[in-house]
Order: C-alpha cells, then structure tokens, then sequence
C-alpha cells in the first residue's frame, strides 16, 4: 500500500501536504505527539504514565511503527513542518521480532512496574476492539490522531483522515476503526461532523471509552 504525496495550495498559499512517513521523521513526530497530547487526563489515566513516560514512549513507539510493514503513519506538513499525524494498524502488527524488542526497550527506560501498567491497557484495548479474525484482517486501526496545538490553521485532522481512508479503500481495506475518550466533546463532534459512528461508551480503568468507525468508502466524497 502507498500514498502519494500530495500537496494542496490554500488560499493564503501556505503550501500543504499529506505523505507518509518514513524511519528519519521518527524523531520529529515524537515530539509533536508529546506536544499535542501534552497532560492528556484520560492517557495519562489508562495508560499510567506521566509526562516523562510519555516522551520515552512516544519515541520507542514511533520507531516501532515506522520500521513495520503492518503500519502507516501519515503525516500533514505546512510550509515544510509536520503538523499532524495518523498512525494506522494493518491485521498483524507489530510484527513478533520487532515487538520484543519495542518492549525490550520500555523495560529497560520504564522499568517493569510501568511495563506492566502498559500491557494492562494494551491487552484491555485489544478486548475493547476485538472483531472475528475474518474481519479484523480486512479492517484498519486508526491507532493515533493528532495535530500541532500550534498548527496554523484547521482542518489538517481531517484532511490526514480523507488521505488515509482513500489509501486504504484502494488498499482494499473497507473498514477504519479507533478507539477515543467518550468523555471529549470536541473530539466526538469532530467525528461526527465527519460521519464517523461512536459506539456506546464502557468503563475503561476508571473512565470512559469508545469504539469509532467509517467505511473507507466515505472518504472517496468529499468530507466536510
């Protein structure tokens, strides 16, 4: 699966473009996930971590991401600088070699305590998204959204939506699925304005969660 870079002229000609990423950009989309989920109450809930885990998470995660064939992570810059990114999950990642040594790794900075914090969550996240085998392999995880609290301008969060809903619609790829704070208001109408369906919110380690998702197909009409 591939997506061509494309770049949109705006109005006050800021050069924008959707791509995707590559192993040199792990770095820089690191720190803009640090940046943009900052003190996030709920991730910092269900996941355990403080704002030191989280930098230390961000980097090794994203350096698992960028070197497996079972994800995309795709980025949004302006005027040359990423903004925004989506990672999306295929059926089979992480790929068995590079897990162990992504966990080796959390071990090692985190220390088993929050080690064991993370895999609670990860295997709760997994319950919460469970779908029959046959499904799963043909459905897409949006496993990470987010854009520059500086970004500037809007709508770079769904413009990384369309661009990876097309890819993976051509990638036959018909369902794209995620998981988000029930409990964010401004991120559920984001969703829904897009057409996006959230499911009934559960308990997740003592707050709330949902399941979301669209049929890829959505993204071949124009979002608004």
């Amino acid at each position: 699966m591939s997506a061509a870079a494309v770049s949109t002229p705006l109005r006050n000609a800021v050069p924008v473009r959707t791509r995707l990423l590559s192993e040199a950009d792990a770095a820089r989309a690191a720190r803009l996930a640090h940046d943009a989920f900052g003190s996030d109450a709920f991730y910092e809930r269900v996941m355990g971590f403080d704002a030191r885990a989280f930098a230390v998470f961000w980097g090794e995660f994203f350096r698992l991401a960028l070197r497996d064939a079972r994800c995309r992570v795709f980025g949004i810059d302006v005027s040359g600088e990423l903004q925004g990114v989506l990672v999306v999950t295929l059926h089979g990642f992480p790929a068995t070699a590079h897990a162990v040594g992504y966990l080796r790794r959390l071990l090692a900075r985190l220390g088993p305590r929050r080690l064991l914090r993370y895999l609670r969550f990860v295997r709760a996240y997994e319950r919460a998204m469970r779908r029959p085998p046959a499904e799963e392999e043909r459905e897409a995880r949006c496993y990470w959204l987010f854009v520059s609290p500086s970004a500037p301008m809007r709508g770079l969060g769904s413009r990384l939506l369309r661009t990876a809903g097309i890819t993976l619609h051509r990638a036959g790829y018909p369902l794209a699925t995620g998981f988000v704070d029930a409990g964010n208001e401004r991120l559920l109408r984001l969703y829904r304005r897009l057409g996006i369906s959230i499911g009934s919110p559960f308990p997740f380690f003592g707050a709330y969660a949902a399941r979301i998702e669209i049929p890829t197909a959505r993204f071949l009409t124009p979002l608004p």
